[in-house]
């Protein structure tokens, strides 16, 4: 699996929790469409611990639209190479 010039974010966001290489970072609505691409990639899927679950990019936007709030139980972040600001998993 490779990573495009689209998995770019076109601004910086805030960083929330930071690493050496790697920080967490809300997840944006821009980043779906990269989301979308990586779940349609079988070994992506396959080391996700889902084998051949594709997602389309509709699912993917509803699934964002549906969780994007913050909740008691669960958020999902976005994993940005700090150097770059390149979106590399989440």
């Amino acid at each position: 699996m490779s990573f495009t010039d689209a998995d770019r974010p076109k601004d910086r966001r805030p960083i929330l929790l930071e690493g050496h290489k790697v920080g967490l970072a809300l997840m944006l609505k821009e980043d779906v469409p990269a989301l979308a691409r990586w779940n349609q990639d079988r070994e992506f899927t396959a080391r996700m611990g889902t084998p051949g679950e594709a997602h389309s990019l509709e699912m993917r936007q509803e699934f964002y639209d549906k969780h994007a709030r913050m909740r008691d139980d669960s958020l999902e972040f976005a994993v940005l190479l700090l150097s770059t600001g390149q979106l590399i998993g989440f």
